[in-house]
């Protein structure tokens, strides 16, 4: 089971950001989640901009 999850390669990212994060404060996550969910929102609306 355990290799069998790491081989995956979203298992192992989420465990990759576990081990990053780990030493984060909750309130610092949710500010980056935060930030990072405004970035990921610019992409999008620049994409669909350049589309139309």
């Amino acid at each position: 089971m355990g290799a069998q999850r790491l081989s995956d390669p979203r298992a192992l990212s989420i465990a990759s950001l576990e081990q990053i994060l780990g030493d984060w404060s909750s309130a610092d996550i949710e500010q980056f989640a935060k930030y990072l969910n405004r970035f990921n929102s610019s992409i999008e609306e620049y994409s669909e901009a350049k589309r139309a």
